[in-house]
């Protein structure tokens, strides 16, 4: 699919959507500036944007590193100047009996939640400078239809629908636009950590292409799939109780995320020193014609 956007940054850019959404993004005079915790995951992202045409830059840090982050955003609007930011990146884990170690809990915040909002912080300067293009945020559609056995993901997704509601509303005025992504079971390795009913999951590139395309026509809500989403917006407003119940056929036992013990997005985990020079040591290797 060719898109209009030809400078893109994307977050998450090493899992399975995201890796997707390169994909479809990437075409000749198209830059690409990929975000994520695995290096070699992204490298692969990188190397398959370029198969298609398009100049792909990547970079591994942590989200929690601002200065870092913001370099490497400044870095890659100097060259290109850029229209579409795409906030993906997202974890989920497992819980027991409600409770869930409390490091998992600030992990997952500070991935789907404060990561959304640093990467949007980082390249909006940019587009209000300009008084134009476009912000795709990540949500899920269990903010609207919480799962019992994804407390924080849940919790962090619908503050993350609220967060790209609101900042659509603020940037409207200023010639921004703003999509919420709300997408169902999306076949990727974090789904395949989910062990249980997956209704109407979708092929991780057919996924990328549907929210490609209705990026195209500017829509502010992409929603997916259809009766899912719709049935997911019903949640709030039958009883409680028939909610709960019909929610049951969603349970699920979350395996371990493998990347959890060694993943760079742990809070604190790595220093401001450290994250600058994974930074700028990706941005150097990706693309020497930069």
């Amino acid at each position: 699919m060719r898109t209009k956007y030809t400078g893109i940054v994307l977050s998450g850019a090493s899992g399975g959507l995201g890796r997707a959404l390169a994909c479809e993004f990437a075409r000749p005079g198209c830059a690409l500036l990929l975000l994520g915790r695995d290096t070699s995951r992204l490298k692969a992202a990188a190397e398959d944007a370029r198969a298609r045409g398009s100049i792909a830059r990547y970079a591994s840090l942590d989200i929690g590193n601002h200065r870092a982050l913001n370099a490497t955003v400044a870095d890659f609007e100097a060259r290109f100047p850029i229209d579409l930011v795409v906030a993906n990146a997202g974890v989920k884990c497992r819980n027991e009996r409600g409770i869930e170690p409390f490091d998992q809990v600030a992990r997952i915040v500070n991935v789907n939640l404060l990561g959304t909002i640093s990467i949007v912080q980082a390249a909006l300067p940019y587009l209000a400078d300009r008084g134009k293009g476009r912000i795709a945020i990540v949500s899920s559609l269990s903010a609207h239809a919480p799962q019992a056995d994804l407390l924080s993901y849940s919790a962090t997704k619908a503050a993350v629908r609220a967060y790209g509601i609101a900042l659509r509303r603020r940037l409207r005025s200023e010639g921004i636009d703003v999509s919420v992504i709300e997408p169902g079971f999306v076949d990727t390795p974090m789904t395949r950590r989910h062990m249980g009913w997956t209704p109407n999951k979708l092929a991780a590139r057919d996924a990328a292409r549907l929210i490609v395309r209705r990026l195209e026509r500017q829509q502010s809500v992409i929603g997916f799939p259809y009766l899912l989403w719709l049935i997911s917006r019903l949640d709030g407003f039958v009883p409680a109780r028939l909610s709960d119940l019909l929610n049951r056929s969603l349970r699920a036992e979350i395996l371990p995320d493998p990347d959890e013990a060694n993943s760079d997005l742990w809070p604190g985990r790595q220093n401001a020193v450290v994250g600058e020079e994974i930074t700028r040591k990706g941005c150097q290797n990706a693309d020497e014609k930069l």
